[in-house]
């Protein structure tokens, strides 16, 4: 098995819709309010009150990278309290979608198969996803995933992180046909246009690593070159370390073995385990979508001028509701900031099992 490294940057509401965006100094001072109070939650002892600060901190911080005006309509309850009657309060997270994303995605992309609304939605988007969708039944589970390209050609499995999904590929998968290769990439459970469990427990890198493998075995494929990305490392590396025999090389994207990395940069972590905190995850992952809104299409993409309409409706629409977003809230938790997490045990087979 051969590892080859490529350190890449990326692979890649109502308030506001008839308002011009917030400008930059009128950002920067949402961001400052927003850091002031998740930095006055961290210290603060009594912890309903803190996580209260937190709330609102972190609605600030969405409006400062989004550039809603108005007060941030994340549900700080101060908002709801003035703004809305009281009957409007019980589930705000279920309406926050439709506040800050109507004007994002098509009708067409707004629900998947797996919520049970068949194959009405139309998943090409634009052309920029033209391949066939092919399914794969496991665990209980229905995996979507794509195979293009000769079926005698050398096998490139691309595994996508979190909250991505197959689509991140898919100029790699038309290049890779092209030129001879067979081409897999699937969806892992919770993204995609795979099955969506409802509860995040029913989430863990070992769970993942049962279902690649049982699709590997089902494609019988060998010589295969993984290329993994963010929480597909683990995930493909788990696979790896037991059947070196079926890996001819690895290609490592920005990615991570399991365990968290010495030089990982602290902002990031304290964001991860923001999105991962009970409550507090749930109002910025499952409400605001915050990985995919924040971190995947504004700080997770070089070339934004390249992300068009058609782009940002993919990505949106694995997670059309609030029940199918428990995989978006479920891999911040995955990561294994102490040794009770399940993902922590992944880590060390993984670093055991690579060659030194």
């Amino acid at each position: 098995m051969s590892i080859r490294v490529c350190c890449l940057g990326s692979v890649e509401s109502d308030v506001a819709q008839d308002a011009p965006p917030l400008g930059l100094r009128a950002r920067g001072v949402r961001a400052t309010v927003g850091l002031f109070f998740l930095a006055l939650a961290a210290w603060m002892p009594f912890w309903p009150l803190s996580l209260l600060v937190a709330w609102f901190g972190a609605s600030h911080l969405v409006a400062a990278a989004t550039g809603y005006r108005g007060c941030p309509e994340l549900g700080a309850i101060p908002s709801f309290v003035l703004r809305r009657k009281v009957s409007t309060v019980c589930k705000p997270w279920e309406r926050l979608d439709d506040m800050l994303g109507a004007g994002w995605r098509p009708a067409a992309a707004k629900l998947t198969p797996t919520q049970g609304e068949g194959e009405a939605p139309d998943w090409s988007f634009g052309g920029t996803w033209p391949y066939e969708p092919k399914w794969f039944a496991t665990d209980d589970i229905r995996i979507h995933y794509v195979d293009e390209g000769p079926r005698q050609g050398e096998p490139v499995v691309m595994l996508h992180g979190h909250p991505a999904w197959s689509y991140l590929y898919r100029r790699f998968i038309g290049g890779l046909a092209e030129a001879g290769f067979r081409a897999v990439a699937h969806d892992q459970i919770g993204f995609g246009r795979s099955d969506k469990p409802e509860r995040v427990e029913d989430y863990t890198i070992q769970r993942n690593v049962k279902h690649f493998a049982a699709l590997m075995d089902e494609l019988a494929l060998d010589g295969i070159t993984l290329v993994l990305h963010d929480f597909g490392g683990p995930l493909g590396l788990a696979w790896a370390v037991e059947h070196p025999e079926r890996v001819k090389r690895l290609v490592i994207l920005n990615t991570f073995t399991g365990s968290v990395p010495a030089g990982a940069d602290r902002t990031a972590l304290l964001w991860i385990k923001l999105m991962g905190a009970p409550g507090l995850g749930e109002l910025l992952v499952k409400g605001a979508r915050l990985p995919v809104r924040m971190f995947l299409l504004r700080m997770g993409i070089f070339h934004r001028e390249r992300i068009g309409e058609h782009e940002r409706a993919a990505y949106l629409a694995p997670h059309p509701t609030w029940a199918s977003r428990a995989g978006l809230l479920a891999y911040p938790r995955l990561w294994p900031f102490d040794a009770r997490n399940p993902t922590w045990v992944v880590a060390r087979g993984i670093e055991d099992g690579l060659p030194k």
